[in-house]
């Protein structure tokens, strides 16, 4: 089943990425634990305040699972880099099952405009820390090839379909 996840917008006073390299940091995080639970990657996008993540798990518990060791690591990052002692465990997350393609599509097409509703970009394909790219520009993607078939967690080629 296809769950959409959002972390709500986090705590005002700072960001959970700063930088590019905060960012890189956060998709390769996304990217292990897709790898590691076995939960692949349909969307994602990462604000500088929340994120957004449709994945492929068995349940709604796995998404939580999903999301609580995001958050986790995440913490651990923002310590380590930014001696920030502010965690993102009590952030609120919401998750939601979609149960059928026509509200996969839209939960998708949600999550790659956040980035121009927050009036970041005019076009999505502007932003970087979104799954736009893997989409629709093959040559302009943040991955290399190389890292797509290490992991083999973007699985987008079968996604297209619901586009």
């Amino acid at each position: 089943s296809f769950i959409i996840i959002i972390l709500d917008k986090a705590i005002d006073s700072f960001s959970i990425f700063n930088n590019d390299n905060d960012y890189i940091l956060g998709v390769n995080t996304l990217a292990l634990l897709s790898y590691n639970l076995r939960s692949p990657i349909l969307a994602f996008c990462l604000m500088s305040n929340h994120v957004h993540f449709i994945i492929s798990c068995p349940s709604s518990d796995a998404a939580f699972y999903f999301i609580t060791e995001y958050k986790r690591l995440i913490s651990m990052r923002l310590y380590y880099s930014h001696q920030q002692r502010k965690t993102l465990k009590n952030i609120d997350v919401s998750i939601k099952q979609l149960t059928d393609s026509w509200y996969l599509k839209k939960c998708i097409a949600y999550v790659l405009r956040n980035p121009i509703a927050a009036n970041i970009v005019t076009t999505p394909e502007n932003y970087r820390w979104s799954s736009y790219r893997s989409y629709f520009l093959q040559n302009k993607t943040i991955f290399s090839y190389t890292f797509l078939q290490q992991f083999h967690i973007f699985h987008l080629l079968h996604c297209k379909t619901f586009l």
